[in-house]
């Protein structure tokens, strides 16, 4: 982050790291209170009023749109954050993050590139980079995967481990319990996803909200690059898995879909 010397502002710099590191959690957890965003939202625009380190506020800003899911403001404040910094590295990484967590993928990938053009050593964005190249079908997909293993020396986990990320950002601390519950869930199902979907393997948490009398509940996007009717034979297939390894898929308000990217 970009540093500066003047004395007059070293306590707002503090206090826009202390507000971006909550946020920061908030987008590592997927866990958020109400009080918590208020605060972030009135001390961001307090210091906006003050004219300071507008990148960081502008950023603070722009992830707090994106976890209420106002897309257009968190367009709006991010391209602020990337005026007022010159396309940073740090607003263009926090915008790519932002992006994705609301499965704005081709935009996020977009983003991602330019900050990887500036830091191209950076594991976060490398990360992203393989996350989303595979998603979008891009024929960088291997480069981005032999350029990790030549900075690292290791192969990248996406072949290894099931990547698990929040469609909707977060979800309020009073869901935490049933959040957990639902993470061991998806772990007891892990080997059936395997062996039915293989690597890479995606799945994405959505609280869908209660709607006309039916109560809220979870539903585990798995994200296939298969054709329809493969993505279905393939869903099938887990689906007759658990029913014979008896594996409890949970609550009744949680399920499994599927997203097609493929052809």
């Amino acid at each position: 982050m970009e540093m500066m010397n003047m004395a007059v502002v070293a306590v707002p710099k503090k206090k826009t790291n202390e507000i971006l590191n909550k946020l920061f959690e908030i987008f590592s957890t997927g866990l958020y209170d109400d009080f918590t965003l208020t605060w972030c939202k009135a001390e961001a625009e307090k210091l906006k009023r003050q004219d300071v380190f507008l990148e960081d506020v502008y950023n603070i800003l722009g992830m707090l749109a994106c976890i209420e899911g106002d897309i257009d403001n968190m367009h709006s404040y991010y391209r602020s954050a990337l005026g007022y910094s010159g396309n940073s590295f740090f607003s263009l990484s926090n915008y790519s993050a932002s992006l994705v967590k609301s499965t704005l993928y081709k935009e996020a990938y977009e983003y991602a590139l330019k900050a990887f053009e500036i830091e191209k050593s950076d594991e976060i964005i490398l990360d992203a980079l393989i996350y989303m190249s595979y998603l979008l079908q891009k024929k960088e997909f291997t480069e981005y995967i032999q350029i990790y293993k030549k900075i690292f020396g290791k192969d990248h986990k996406v072949f290894s481990t099931m990547s698990l990320i929040l469609r909707n950002v977060a979800v309020p601390v009073s869901y935490a319990a049933q959040y957990s519950k639902i993470i061991d869930i998806i772990e007891k199902c892990v080997p059936g996803l395997e062996k039915c979907f293989a690597y890479p393997l995606f799945i994405e948490l959505e609280l869908m909200q209660a709607v006309d009398g039916v109560d809220e509940r979870w539903t585990g996007w798995i994200i296939s690059i298969d054709s329809i009717e493969t993505g279905l034979d393939k869903m099938d297939l887990f689906h007759d898995w658990c029913i014979d390894k008896q594996v409890d898929k949970g609550v009744d308000n949680f399920h499994f879909n599927i997203d097609f990217l493929g052809a």
